[in-house]
């Protein structure tokens, strides 16, 4: 059987021995309920991701400007790649000094 994925909220965990039961709550309207919901009962594997909230950001490609040059030093012209200023104290190479 193929690995299928669905998400869930644990509602309630019990714990009695050594064993735990959860208890979990899934949307039926969810392609995966059903067949997911036929293994009950039989083992299998329960993979666990936390989701974190999603945030709606108002993403508007005209206003995409000019990706930032991250793979270049402070020192190194973005657009050219030229250096404009060698840094030769060892404090401000590391980050320590200004």
């Amino acid at each position: 059987m193929e690995p299928m994925e669905i998400r869930a909220n644990f509602k309630q965990a019990t714990v009695k021995g050594g064993t735990a039961v959860l208890q979990l709550e899934i949307l039926t309207s969810d392609a995966n309920a059903f067949p997911i919901l036929k293994l009950s009962g039989k083992p299998g594997v329960l993979t666990v991701a936390d989701i974190q909230d999603e945030l709606p950001l108002d993403y508007d490609e005209e206003d995409e400007g000019e990706p930032l040059p991250f793979d270049k030093p402070a020192n190194v012209d973005a657009e050219t790649g030229e250096v404009y200023e060698v840094i030769t104290d060892e404090a401000r190479m590391i980050g320590d000094g200004e």
